[in-house]
């Protein structure tokens, strides 16, 4: 499972760098081949999505089986502590993915919204040229 996790990782940083990457103050033809190549990926983004959303229902239905864990009949302080440790865990976990889910998705749909901008603008300049 811990393998599963780092692959998680590298998804939200991933993400995280992509996003703050779009907003950074770059030139025109570094910030235009940056939206083209993230248009040229998005079904990738969007699997990251569905992939980050499919581990957010795992770990939910996770966190709701420690929840609601009583044990056998002992509930020692080592117990207790083994099922609150499990039941964070699975917590943090849920909540890394709904993140990266939605920050796929604003990426997306930041990336859209860019990406018609810089051809309008393009559309402009032809248009100016021509007169």
């Amino acid at each position: 499972m811990s393998l599963w996790w780092l692959v998680f990782l590298v998804l939200v940083a991933e993400v995280i760098f992509v996003l703050v990457y779009l907003f950074v103050p770059l030139p025109a033809v570094v910030k235009n081949k940056l939206i083209r190549l993230i248009e040229r990926y998005k079904t990738v983004l969007l699997g990251i999505a569905l992939v980050c959303l499919g581990l957010t229902v795992m770990e939910y239905m996770n966190s709701e089986k420690y929840a609601h864990h009583l044990g056998d009949g002992e509930v020692g302080l080592k117990s207790q502590l083994l099922n609150q440790t499990k039941e964070f865990r699975a917590q943090r976990n849920f909540y890394m993915g709904g993140t990266t889910f939605v920050l796929s998705l604003v990426i997306v749909g930041i990336n859209s919204i860019l990406k018609k901008n810089m051809e309008l603008i393009d559309r402009i300049e032809v248009l100016e040229k021509r007169k």
